[in-house]
């Protein structure tokens, strides 16, 4: 009987999906030079559970059990874009009615639906000024949502842009590989 065990077996998929991750990140870090980070969705929000520093002197960083928010981040607005639009309408009015943060939620729903179609998300400094983000979402095979972005220094951005989305579109199919998931 799984009973008690079954938390701890939880956990431990958690962790493999870390550590399945971490040489990807260590992948994405090096073609891009830029910092990379590994966010999971809990509580409503994005919890950091990983991050590669950049190879910049200039470079962004979190700490690993940050939480960031889901409707002006890559990572959050990712992992909105796999729910079905009701689901997302509520994880959004869960948020704004926590934060007092006041949106276009009709207008999030339409980018959320453009995320889908693309398969990346964008923060142009709507999280925070001077760093923009790109990053995609995925589910393990227990329906938990993860996200990878990388967040650039602002004054980097349009210049490195498509190649970081080259980057993330490769990292994508390395982590469908790496978790056994359909592409």
């Amino acid at each position: 009987r799984l009973g008690p065990e079954l938390g701890a077996l939880a956990e431990a998929a958690k962790l493999d999906v870390v550590e399945r991750c971490r040489l990807i990140l260590n992948e994405l870090t090096r073609a891009t030079g830029e910092t990379t980070d590994l966010a999971a969705y809990r509580g409503g929000a994005m919890v950091f559970l990983d991050q590669v520093p950049g190879l910049h002197r200039l470079r962004t960083v979190s700490s690993v059990g940050d939480v960031f928010p889901l409707t002006n981040t890559a990572n959050g607005r990712a992992c909105l874009a796999l729910m079905p639009p009701e689901e997302a309408r509520s994880a959004i009015e869960a948020e704004l009615a926590r934060t007092g943060k006041d949106i276009d939620v009709d207008g999030l729903l339409t980018q959320l639906g453009r995320i889908r179609a693309d398969g990346l998300a964008y923060d142009t400094d709507e999280h925070s000024v001077g760093i923009s983000a790109i990053g995609f979402a995925f589910e393990d095979m227990s329906g938990q949502k993860y996200a990878i972005s990388v967040p650039v220094p602002s004054s980097r951005y349009v210049q490195s842009q498509a190649m970081v989305e080259t980057a993330l579109r490769h990292a994508k199919t390395q982590v469908a590989d790496a978790l056994n998931l359909p592409q």
